[in-house]
C-alpha cells in the first residue's frame, strides 16, 4: 500500500501485551508479516516473539537456538521469517510458527577474512559464508563495497572502476560501492573486480557471490472452522480460481478434527470438499491431496497451494 502527502504517527501506549515472567531486553529488529503478525527479533530468553496487529501475544520460539547477539528478522515474499544471528554466524530461514526449513552458515563458525570481530581495518579478504551477518535482503540489487586501509595520502585521487562477469551496474560505477541487477541470475556466480587508479602501483581486488535458487514453498491460501456449507463453498470458489489460475499447483485440504468430533467427521469433510471442487468447479481430483491434522478444540480446515516443485505442507 502506497500513501502520499503528510503521513503521521503516535506512539499506541501499552499496545504489547507480553503474558506475565516474559521480559525482552534488546529488541533488534522487528518485522511485519502479510497476516499483520508483528515479529520482534530479541536478545534475551525468547528470540523471536509475535503479536498480532493489535498488541496481543501470539506466542514466541528460538528459545535455546540463538545467541544473545540476534541482529535481524526479515519477511520473505513467500512468508517465511529469516532470522540473522550475528553471535553464531548464520542466517537461518523459518516457518512463522519457528520451523527450521534452513541454515546458511555454519554455527559458531565465522567465514575466513582476517576480521577481529572489532576493527574493519583486519579484513584482509572475502569469505563466504558469513562473518557477522547482521540481516538479509530478498529481491534487492547485490551490494559490492571496497574498503581501503591505511586511509588515502594527500596527493592521492582514487580511481575506482569496475567491472562484473553477470548481471548489470545499476549505481555507483567510479564509487566505493555499487549496486548490481542480477534478475534472472538464480544459481550462477557474480564475480566483480575494481581496479584502483591514481596509485603508482598496480591496486586491483575481486569477489565473488553465487546467487541461490529461488526456493518455492507451498502457501496456506485460506483456513477456516466448521461453517455454514455456503461459506464453504464461497471459500472453494476462490480457492479454485487460484488453482486455475496455476495449471501445475497441486491442491492440499488438511482437516483437524475437533476434539469432540465423531468418527467419520473428518472423511465427510474432506469427501464434500473434493466432491465440490471436482464435480461443481472441475478441477482434476489428481491434483487434489487431503491431509489429516492434529485434533484441535473444533474441527478445522486449511487450504494450501503448492506450486510445482514445492514441498508439500506439513499439518
Amino acid at each position: 500500500m502506497a500513501a502520499s502527502g503528510n503521513i503521521t504517527y503516535s506512539v499506541a501506549q501499552d499496545w504489547e501485551q507480553l503474558p506475565k515472567g516474559y521480559v525482552h531486553r534488546d529488541v533488534a529488529g522487528v518485522a511485519v508479516d502479510g497476516e499483520d503478525r508483528v515479529y520482534l527479533m530479541c536478545r534475551g530468553d525468547h528470540p523471536v516473539v509475535m503479536y498480532d496487529r493489535d498488541g496481543n501475544f501470539r506466542g514466541s520460539w528460538g528459545e535455546g537456538d540463538f545467541s544473545y547477539r540476534t541482529h535481524g528478522i526479515y519477511v520473505a515474499p513467500n512468508g517465511t521469517i529469516f532470522c540473522t544471528d550475528d553471535g553464531q554466524h548464520t542466517v537461518r530461514q523459518f516457518t512463522p510458527d519457528g520451523r527450521l526449513l534452513m541454515t546458511m552458515g555454519t554455527k559458531n563458525t565465522p567465514s575466513d577474512t582476517g576480521y577481529d570481530g572489532k576493527n574493519l581495518d583486519t579484513v584482509k579478504r572475502a569469505g563466504p559464508p558469513f562473518n557477522r551477518p547482521t540481516n538479509v535482503a530478498i529481491d534487492q540489487p547485490l551490494t559490492f563495497s571496497s574498503h581501503l586501509t591505511g586511509g588515502i595520502p594527500a596527493n592521492i585521487n582514487p580511481a575506482y572502476t569496475w567491472s562484473v562477469s553477470a548481471g548489470r551496474i545499476i549505481e555507483g560505477q567510479g564509487t566505493d560501492t555499487i549496486k548490481i541487477d542480477t534478475t534472472g541470475l538464480g544459481g550462477q556466480t557474480v564475480r566483480a573486480t575494481l581496479s584502483m587508479g591514481g596509485y603508482t602501483l598496480e591496486c586491483s581486488a575481486d569477489c565473488a557471490v553465487t546467487i541461490p535458487l529461488p526456493k518455492i514453498y507451498s502457501r496456506k491460501f485460506d483456513e477456516f472452522p466448521d461453517i455454514s456449507r455456503n461459506d464453504e463453498k464461497a471459500r472453494l470458489d476462490n480457492f479454485a480460481i487460484e488453482l486455475q489460475n496455476d495449471p501445475t499447483a497441486t491442491a492440499y485440504v488438511i482437516v483437524y478434527p475437533g476434539r469432540t468430533s465423531k468418527r467419520g467427521d473428518v472423511q465427510h469433510h474432506s469427501s464434500r470438499i473434493i466432491e465440490y471442487l471436482v464435480h461443481s468447479r472441475g478441477l482434476d481430483e489428481r491434483r487434489i491431496v487431503t491431509l489429516v491434522g492434529a485434533p484441535r478444540e473444533e474441527l478445522f480446515v486449511q487450504l494450501w497451494v503448492a506450486p510445482q516443485g514445492s514441498a508439500p505442507p506439513t499439518p
